[in-house]
């Protein structure tokens, strides 16, 4: 018997016996329904992989070359060493603390002002930059004129930098000819190894 003969005498049997269409569409649905499960498992798969590779290309493609990170190395050097020298500086903590106290004194004497008071606190590491310590000082000054607003453009204007942090002004308005006051906390920062 030929292969044609076979599959014309099952759909002649098929059309006559209701059992076994009914059998044959169950054996089609379970086969079509297990290929579309295992469809889906491969899909699911493939776009695992798929992400990953992309993952992988855009990692790749993101990596610079070495004369461009080089470049950046220079520049981040350059721009670490203009800030150095923007921080205080010493062999220990007391001569940064003495040196801190003579720059603002001498600031204030430059100025002409004699009546002043200096407090210089402990150092401090700063919270959100690690290796450097702050030192915050009081100076208080009695002024007439505009000597504590030049000492005010003196202090921003040194270097290695100090950062006025608060500042309070009591103007001379009852005549007596005091002068006026002025208080200010004044940040100091250096490099603590």
């Amino acid at each position: 018997m030929k292969l044609l003969d076979v599959i014309d005498s099952f759909f002649s049997e098929l059309e006559g016996n209701q059992r076994l269409r009914i059998g044959s569409y169950l054996v089609l649905t379970l086969v079509a329904i297990s290929t579309i499960m295992e469809l889906k498992d491969a899909n699911r798969i493939l776009t695992m992989q798929y992400r990953s590779l992309d993952e992988t290309k855009f990692d790749l493609e993101s990596v610079d070359e070495d004369s461009i990170w080089r470049a950046r190395h220079e520049k981040e050097l350059e721009y670490k060493e203009a800030l150095s020298k923007k921080l205080w500086s010493a062999p220990s903590e007391n001569q940064v603390l003495a040196s801190i106290q003579s720059n603002l004194r001498q600031l204030a004497a430059d100025i002409g002002l004699e009546d002043f008071s200096l407090v210089t606190g402990t150092p401090d590491w700063h919270d959100e930059i690690p290796k450097i310590k702050q030192v915050r000082s009081r100076l208080s000054i009695r002024f007439r004129n505009d000597e504590g607003f030049r000492l005010i453009e003196s202090i921003e204007s040194s270097s290695p930098i100090f950062l006025i942090e608060r500042l309070k002004i009591d103007a001379d308005t009852g005549g007596q000819m005091r002068g006026s006051s002025m208080s200010m906390d004044v940040l100091a920062f250096y490099l603590s190894e």
